[in-house]
């Protein structure tokens, strides 16, 4: 594995080593240099990415510079694509630079001793690639689901859940023909069939994707650096450098856990909570599908994530429950719950159920 630095600071996530979203401006870079081995022992790693930023000097200088890539300009290949035509692409890279001595008239004259230097990037990116999905065939959008079958071709019955009869059989009705009255078609499905595109194809949605289409991948980054240099002698030298990156993404995306996601997420304010077996609880920004912050556990999880208060609760087959602040992932307390047990919340408490025991904590204990 290699290690990458900047001034001396280490630029990999620790949790998952990879690099940060928005690696440094390019105008910003004075000398990169790259170890294949034997690497110095400060840097914990065999081979090394280092990076030093550009300082202030006593002559004045800046840059401005664009870059553009547009699909309205050509196709650089041909594309093996369901189109004829070239998903859309407008992608903008642009910045500035400025870095001299300090100097205030009157006041200070910083010539050979005292430099600043800033620089500003942007991206801008509106993008979109092909991809595959299974949505409701037009059919099923005015409740006739007769053609509703499986990956085995078999017809798959609908029933009316409030025909439930009295124990111990629980008989209850089928939908003539999976005909669904549209008199109890809700909001939600009313509003999610608006918005989603019709199929292209002729598949069950349960069978495999029938939707080919382009999926938008949008994209706002920005980096900004400062630093300021202050010679203090010819062998002496002291700087400071503070800089700022983020990254917006808007896209249809999906997000791995690392292993198999045991019962069902939650959703918090703009966070989705879910855990795997992968021991590891993330929570996820609702809008990018970026971790805002991810939880060792110990364990696989097991039961669904729930959240009491700002309180994300989770379980795990090691035989212990976590409290965990939904904000920030800090852990605040565990509990020893037995093996298996499965959690559900409402306004108050979080009730964890097990083969022999019931628990009922509330979010400050």
């Amino acid at each position: 594995m290699t290690v990458s630095t900047q001034d001396g600071v280490n630029l990999q996530d620790r949790n998952t080593g990879s690099i940060q979203s928005r690696p440094p401006g390019l105008d910003t870079i004075e000398e990169f240099r790259v170890e294949t081995a034997v690497s110095s022992a400060k840097l914990t790693r065999p081979a090394s990415a280092i990076m030093t930023t550009r300082s202030g000097t006593n002559l004045v200088h800046g840059s401005l510079f664009d870059t553009g890539r547009n699909s309205g300009f050509g196709v650089a290949r041909q594309r093996q694509d369901t189109f004829t035509k070239a998903p859309h692409l407008v992608r903008n890279e642009f910045g500035a630079s400025f870095g001299g001595p300090v100097f205030l008239p009157k006041v200070y004259n910083g010539k050979n001793k005292t430099f600043f230097f800033g620089s500003w990037e942007e991206l801008r990116q509106r993008q979109a690639s092909t991809t595959t999905s299974a949505v409701w065939t037009e059919a099923m959008r005015v409740g006739d689901f007769n053609g509703l079958i499986d990956n085995q071709n078999r017809r798959i019955t609908l029933y009316d859940p409030w025909s439930v009869g009295a124990g111990p059989t629980y008989t209850k009705t089928p939908y003539v023909g999976n005909q669904l009255p549209l008199a109890r078609l809700s909001p939600i499905a009313k509003y999610m069939f608006g918005v989603s595109p019709l199929p292209t194809n002729n598949l069950s949605p349960l069978v495999g994707s029938n939707l080919t289409a382009l999926a938008p991948a949008n994209q706002n980054q920005r980096t900004l650096t400062f630093r300021g240099d202050h010679r203090l002698s010819q062998k002496d030298l002291v700087f400071g450098r503070y800089s700022h990156g983020s990254w917006d993404l808007l896209q249809r995306r999906s997000f791995s856990t690392g292993g198999y996601v045991y019962g069902s997420p939650a959703i918090w304010r703009d966070l989705v909570l879910v855990g795997s077996y992968s021991r590891r609880f993330y929570a996820l920004d609702a809008a990018t599908g970026l971790v805002r912050w991810s939880f060792d556990a110990g364990g696989p999880i097991s039961g669904s994530a729930s959240v009491v208060a700002g309180v994300a609760y989770v379980s795990t087959l090691a035989e212990r429950t976590f409290a965990l602040d939904a904000r920030t992932g800090r852990e605040l307390w565990s509990f020893p719950d037995g093996k298996y047990c499965a959690g559900v919340a409402d306004s108050t408490h979080f009730y964890l159920v097990g083969y022999d025991r019931l628990f009922a904590l509330t979010p400050r204990r």
